[in-house]
């Protein structure tokens, strides 16, 4: 008996997206075989519907409604490739309301919202392992995220200090 496919979609179709959306086509049967299961691009929302990225997407809706692609019950996994903090935190927290598993690469909306994403995918999907291995990402995140503003307080006094000084005679 045939594993049905995991639907998949994409929120960002930037070169990052496209990439991301031609290695999923292209790489389909090597991807199958890893998983055990195939992943389908079932979906994209992409503000610009009409620019030629270079890519075959017939069989795959495409248009703008991101928060359509979320609601979409085809679509198992939400991979957010928009970037930024606003936009991206507001889609991704809305996919994981929604039950759908987030895959994302962005920094920034890890760094300034990190504690807040993986508490809502710990609450939505509560596996005690998934929980363990969540909480723990989350704890380090936070300590990071201390360590990350200590660090730039500390390279601002530094950097004040070292222009207030005269030239040769900075602290060691």
């Amino acid at each position: 008996m045939r594993t049905p496919a995991v639907g998949v979609g994409l929120v960002g179709l930037g070169t990052i997206g496209t990439g991301v959306a031609k290695l999923l086509r292209q790489n389909a049967d090597v991807i199958a075989q890893r998983l055990g299961f195939p992943l389908r691009l079932v979906r994209i929302a992409d503000l610009d519907t009409t620019r030629d990225r270079g890519i075959d997407l017939s069989g795959i809706r495409f248009d703008a409604d991101a928060e359509g692609l979320i609601r979409d019950p085809e679509v198992a996994i939400v991979i957010e490739l928009i970037g930024g903090t606003g936009a991206a935190r507001r889609l991704t927290l809305a996919a994981i309301e929604q039950g759908k598993h987030v895959v994302t690469a962005n920094k920034a909306l890890l760094a300034l919202h990190g504690r807040e994403v993986f508490a809502a995918a710990v609450a939505a999907h509560p596996l005690a392992s998934d929980r363990e291995h969540l909480e723990a990402v989350a704890e380090l995140l936070g300590r990071l995220e201390v360590e990350r503003r200590d660090a730039a307080d500390a390279l601002g006094r530094d950097l004040l200090v070292g222009e207030l000084r005269p030239e040769g005679h900075r602290e060691q």
